[in-house]
């Protein structure tokens, strides 16, 4: 179960939806790089607005690489996700 109290699921629920949402469509661009940092920094600041003074941004870095390629439906990829901390 996703909970967002907790800093890694938060990070991981928001690169998932900043990969959908407000990055979406530079997957495909020609800067393939340009999708993954623009969904790397709205990850930051979503969880930094709840998890201040940079431990946000530790936990997006934490579960980036596998959020980011997670397309599991809703929140099925966290619970695979918490063997990796």
């Amino acid at each position: 179960k996703l909970n967002l109290r907790d800093c890694h699921d938060l990070a991981y629920s928001e690169v998932r939806a900043a990969r959908e949402a407000e990055c979406h469509g530079l997957y495909k661009s020609f800067f393939k790089n340009s999708s993954k940092w623009c969904v790397r920094e709205r990850a930051k600041t979503a969880t930094e607005s709840m998890f201040p003074n940079g431990q946000g941004s530790k936990c997006v870095d934490a579960v980036f690489q596998k959020a980011f390629v997670d397309e599991a439906p809703g929140n099925e990829g966290v619970r695979d996700r918490t063997s990796d901390r």
